[in-house]
């Protein structure tokens, strides 16, 4: 099994989002639109960093901790405490989720490089079902389908090399439809 990071542990601090609301844009090849904001000046100061020892010694120390188990139970312990207490940010809610499956890809970026990324597919009671809905048009169907989609965070494979995970959740009916 190529799990990268153990999905029964999932909990997902992100609002509810659903396909409805998800609009498609086509890119140019190599545009990847999340890094909007970042600089020719800032990639290039990465880069630069990279290629330090000491930095990428610092970038691994910081992914091995992140990736601990005992660093994660300490994490969800505290957004138990959180949600205990009410202060979970508006709009917002923790998913305790079920394992599913995971898939493994690859992220590809303007240089040539590749970064393996790890999507846990997990389910939860806490999410609609998916829908499929009659098109306006009266040929075909419309889906609707509710998920929530944690930020990618880096992680360790099974061989211990560095790559990024994220928590894709879909309701449990939805999984198992």
């Amino acid at each position: 099994q190529a799990v990268a990071s153990n999905p029964s542990a999932c909990a997902s601090l992100a609002e509810e989002e659903t396909m409805a609301s998800f609009r498609p844009e086509r890119r140019a090849p190599g545009d990847y639109g999340d890094m909007k904001g970042i600089t020719q000046d800032e990639i290039s100061k990465l880069q630069k960093a990279m290629k330090q020892k000491q930095f990428r010694d610092h970038i691994d120390e910081y992914t091995r901790e992140v990736s601990d188990p005992a660093h994660r139970q300490e994490y969800l312990d505290y957004l138990a405490q959180i949600e205990a207490k009410g202060e979970m940010p508006e709009g917002q809610q923790l998913l305790r989720c079920q394992p599913g499956l995971c898939v493994k890809t690859s992220i590809g970026f303007k240089t040539g490089q590749k970064q393996k990324c790890f999507i846990n597919i997990v389910h939860t009671d806490r999410l609609d079902d998916m829908q499929l809905i009659k098109a306006e048009s009266g040929e075909g169907q419309q889906v609707h389908l509710p998920y929530s989609l944690s930020p990618p965070r880096p992680d360790r494979d099974q061989k211990d090399e560095y790559c990024m995970t994220c928590d894709f959740a879909v309701s449990t009916g939805t999984f198992q439809r």
